[in-house]
């Protein structure tokens, strides 16, 4: 009776050593960030030809990311050598805010120097693959604006 011979679970002896591995990776992230910012805007006039130019609202951009690793390992003494590589692509839609303040100076009835600052401030993206993660920190920046203005 029974389900017949059967193979024992445990071994009759077993072998552990350790071996020194020496391993390297590289890694990049590459990501291109398209965007745009809709929100109001206010021109007040100061004097005669300048005026001030302040303005704030959303941000809103597309993170296209792609995360590229290739690992390799080399079992020290041996000519073992493992590799592996991967790429992991991620699209994310990325919200925030923005500020500017500008002063403008007018040249012509047409033509406005424009010369200013803006903060902006977005959430940072989170790039996962296979078992690793890169962050592309957007954050925070404080950015010169600096232009020419046409009006029709």
């Amino acid at each position: 009776e029974g389900p017949g011979p059967l193979i024992p679970t445990t071994p009759a002896s077993s072998v552990t050593s350790s071996v020194a591995v020496s391993s390297q990776q590289n890694a990049l992230l590459d990501a291109l960030v398209l965007g745009f910012k809709v929100g109001p805007f206010i021109e007040v006039p100061i004097y005669k030809r300048l005026s001030l130019h302040a303005g704030a609202g959303a941000a809103i951009m597309d993170a296209l990311a792609e995360l590229k690793c290739h690992e390799t390992m080399q079992i020290d003494g041996t000519s073992k050598r493992l590799q592996r590589s991967f790429s992991y692509e991620h699209d994310e839609w990325v919200f925030g805010y923005y500020a500017n303040l500008a002063l403008g100076w007018s040249v012509t009835d047409t033509f406005t120097f424009i010369l200013g600052a803006q903060y902006q401030a977005l959430d940072d993206v989170e790039v996962v693959g296979a078992g690793r993660e890169a962050k592309l920190k957007l954050g925070e920046s404080i950015e010169v604006i600096a232009g020419l203005r046409a009006s029709f």
